[in-house]
């Protein structure tokens, strides 16, 4: 019986094999706009707004690129305290390649926030939804780091490469990302204003450099006000695979039976 760590690991062996003969870095979608995924950690953070991506900032440059961040979550975000049910669907957005870590960048085959994401669904039972850019992010760390920063100040919405999943049929929904600019990517805010959350149960999880959560739990809130959002869960991007323990015991914490197989009702794979 393979376990998910050596799952893990041979998957990401095969994806270095593909990527050592030429070809390019995805596996299924990603001969077409196949985007690479990663997360920035908190590259896009403030952490980096200091200088550490080689542009120095001021402090008044930096409180602008945070323009729109929420610093206070609203009220309505809560801690689960056993009220989630299912069925449960993880959706996250992840970018691998050039990536942020402290003492030297490094190059993911596959990001931080979809490993995450995938000790969530295995613990849990859930039902993923991976969200993939129409037009993938630039693999190296400094082009992605300029490109997100600049949708941020247009309030962009980048398009979303497959459909939107149906959401009707879940009672709680996990949304992942890294953390980029001390906020969720604004492809975050394509997928939540393009699903019907009202009345579901949100739980936000995120990768980060050193600003945890960000401004995401206060943003879905804003972005998706019909739905209730709970209190999330965040583990800083370079620290993912020596916390695997941890993310299983905050994934059986929140009180979500595993789906039964009939119950399932989408699957992403």
């Amino acid at each position: 019986m393979v376990s998910r760590r050596e799952f893990v690991g041979l998957a990401a062996a095969a994806v270095g094999n593909v990527l050592l003969t030429g070809c390019e870095q995805q596996s299924e979608p990603q001969e077409t706009p196949a985007p690479v995924e990663e997360e920035q950690s908190e590259s896009m953070s403030k952490d980096r707004l200091s200088g550490q991506d080689g542009k120095d900032k001021s402090d008044e440059q930096a409180s602008q690129d945070d323009g729109d961040a929420t610093d206070e979550e609203p009220s309505a975000v809560a801690a689960a305290n056993g009220e989630l049910k299912g069925p449960v669907l993880v959706a996250y957005f992840s970018r691998a390649g050039e990536n942020f870590a402290r003492g030297g960048n490094e190059w993911l085959y596959q990001g931080h926030t979809k490993t995450m994401a995938q000790d969530i669904i295995w613990t849990i039972g859930a039902d993923e939804y991976e969200i993939i850019p129409s037009v993938a992010y630039p693999t190296t760390y400094d082009e992605c780091l300029t490109q997100a920063k600049e949708e941020k100040e247009q309030d962009a919405r980048p398009d979303i490469y497959y459909d939107l999943p149906d959401v009707s049929a879940y009672n709680t929904i996990l949304i992942g990302c890294p953390i980029w600019w001390e906020q969720e990517p604004m492809i975050i805010r394509t997928f939540l204003e393009g699903v019907n959350l009202d009345g579901k149960s949100v739980v936000p999880f995120t990768t980060h450099g050193e600003s945890g959560l960000g401004s995401v739990p206060g943003n879905i809130q804003t972005f998706a006000p019909g739905a209730m959002v709970h209190e999330g869960y965040t583990v800083e991007g370079t620290e993912v695979d020596e916390s695997y323990a941890e993310i299983v015991e905050w994934a059986q914490g929140l009180g979500i039976e595993p789906a039964e197989e009939e119950d399932s009702a989408y699957s992403w794979m």
